[in-house]
C-alpha cells in the first residue's frame, strides 16, 4: 500500500481542557503541524488537516488524515496535548 493509500482515512481529535481551547489557534496548528512534520519524517503518514477552535463551547477540534488514530495520538501528545477523545473513520471535506 502506497503512502497516500494509508491517508485516506480521517480522525477527528477533540480538546476540552482550557489549557489547549484558550490558546491562540495559530499556535495551537503551528505545534501540531511541527510534530505532524515530525512524525511524518520518521515513516508515519500524517497530515492535519484542519485545527478549529468553538470558544462558545470550550472545544478545540483537530482533523487529521493519517494511517491508525494511533499516529494521530502519538502526534497530539508529541505537541503536549494529549487528545481528551479522537474518534475514527470520519469523512472530512476540506475545499481547496
Amino acid at each position: 500500500m502506497s503512502a497516500p493509500d494509508r491517508l485516506q482515512r480521517c480522525f477527528l481529535a477533540e480538546w476540552y481542557r482550557p489549557a489547549v481551547v484558550n490558546r491562540d489557534i495559530d499556535e495551537v496548528a503551528a505545534a501540531l503541524g511541527d510534530t505532524v512534520a515530525r512524525l511524518h519524517s520518521q515513516g508515519h503518514p500524517i497530515r492535519l488537516l484542519a485545527a478549529v477552535a468553538a470558544s462558545t463551547d470550550q472545544v478545540l477540534y483537530g482533523v487529521f488524515a493519517a494511517e491508525s488514530a494511533d499516529t494521530v495520538t502519538r502526534a497530539c501528545r508529541g505537541a503536549g496535548w494529549p487528545a481528551d477523545r479522537i474518534s475514527s473513520d470520519i469523512r472530512a471535506r476540506i475545499p481547496r
